[in-house]
């Protein structure tokens, strides 16, 4: 399919309106995590981004950049006016695009081709959708148990064949539901994984994915070029190996 489809796009919008209207929703907790926003304006969580994972690629994070000021969907957005923004994230120029998204779409051309176009041929994803100020609720066990069925049931309608992934709480998610790839890991630092990849069995779906590491691409502390074309290749040689 390599697209996330209706049904599971409309259960990540129902479940961000139980989360904030039910006390008891395991991500309840989020409503009151976005300082800084009047609560009639809380922002809706980010599912994806992008229309189509065409190459077989997805960049998967840990959870969404927040920004009080970003003019995103709320609580008061519809769903197709919230699917058509996540979608068309990426029809505007590069220039404008988040720094983030920029290195995205640079491993993408060295991996794929110069015709790779973020958003097309690869497909952003957060394991926790919610927004909350510098990542607050993330840390919560019982957030990533309620989230995981649904960031799994979005890759099962992708079926990608590459994932890089973003950071090591994305990773550190991953390794959970993918007893190689935590073997792989064990122990090792994420900087030193950088420039490799391993294909690892992730519970749920129905083929092995090949998973390529990389410090968190705009952290506080910068990763280098030279660290995202080391990315760049192992993911072009990921997606070769099929």
């Amino acid at each position: 399919m390599n697209r996330v489809s209706d049904e599971i796009a409309r259960t990540v919008f129902d479940d961000a309106h139980r989360a904030y209207v039910e006390p008891s929703h395991p991500c309840h907790q989020f409503r009151n995590l976005q300082h800084g926003v009047p609560d009639d304006r809380w922002q809706l969580p980010e599912p994806f981004d992008g229309r189509t994972a065409n190459a077989g690629l997805v960049f998967l994070g840990h959870n969404p950049n927040y920004d009080p000021r970003e003019d995103v969907p709320t609580i008061t957005t519809d769903y197709e006016q919230w699917r058509s923004f996540c979608e068309a994230r990426f029809d505007a120029p590069e220039d404008q695009w988040d720094m983030l998204y920029r290195k995205y779409q640079r491993i993408g051309v060295t991996a794929v081709g110069s015709d790779f176009h973020l958003g097309a041929d690869g497909l952003v994803l957060e394991i926790i959708r919610f927004r909350s100020h510098g990542g607050e609720g993330c840390g919560d066990p019982a957030v990533l148990d309620h989230e995981w069925p649904l960031t799994l049931a979005m890759l099962r309608d992708i079926q990608p064949r590459a994932i890089v992934v973003n950071g090591r709480p994305a990773l550190d998610a991953l390794c959970a539901r993918a007893p190689e790839l935590s073997a792989w890991t064990a122990g090792r630092r994420l900087d030193a994984l950088e420039g490799t990849w391993v294909r690892a069995s992730v519970e749920g779906l129905e083929a092995p994915v090949a998973v390529i590491p990389t410090r968190h691409l705009c952290a506080a502390v910068g990763v280098s070029n030279a660290s995202v074309n080391r990315v760049a290749e192992a993911t072009r040689e990921a997606l070769a190996s099929r």
